[in-house]
């Protein structure tokens, strides 16, 4: 199944990520699981509710890298995802530096909603279709992101 809608990548446009850039990582990833802020909108994949200890983990040095978990206190350079209540309404997780996790090469990377600006890392789209993504993926699904048409058919 393909789906095409228009909307957002990193500032600084699709290639390497790291911490240190804005960058979405180019190439082809798994989508592991989905997220939001209300209830399981009948994903198909495994879903998980953010609440106020959910943080991603984007401090390289931490022993939780590049992972979700429940924490008291989230500082950065960590992400507390209720923190972004439009964009984390609803979402899915990009399977990218999963397995090895390379410290400092990028973490939360994730399909959101668009919120009309570029994104640090992440893709945006309008609501409506991470919602239809979200309702038609499965187990094994992958997202390809390339910077240009040439670039994608080399994937």
């Amino acid at each position: 199944m393909g789906l095409e809608a228009w909307g957002h990548v990193g500032a600084d446009g699709v290639g390497t990520a790291s911490e240190s850039s804005s960058a979405t990582p180019a190439g082809v990833w798994s989508l592991s699981s989905a997220f939001g802020t209300g209830p399981d909108a009948s994903s198909g994949l495994p879903y998980r509710q953010i609440d106020s200890s959910s943080c991603w983990i984007s401090d390289s040095a931490d022993p939780e890298y590049n992972t979700w978990t429940e924490r008291t206190l989230c500082q950065a350079p960590n992400e507390h995802m209720a923190d972004y209540p439009t964009q984390y309404a609803s979402g899915l997780v990009i399977g990218y530096n999963t397995a090895p996790v390379v410290p400092g090469a990028g973490s939360a990377f994730f399909v959101h909603i668009d919120n009309g600006a570029p994104t640090a890392g992440c893709v945006s789209v309008p609501a409506a279709a991470v919602l239809a993504l979200m309702h038609t993926v499965q187990p094994g699904a992958l997202i390809a992101i390339a910077a240009s048409v040439p670039a994608l058919a080399a994937l």
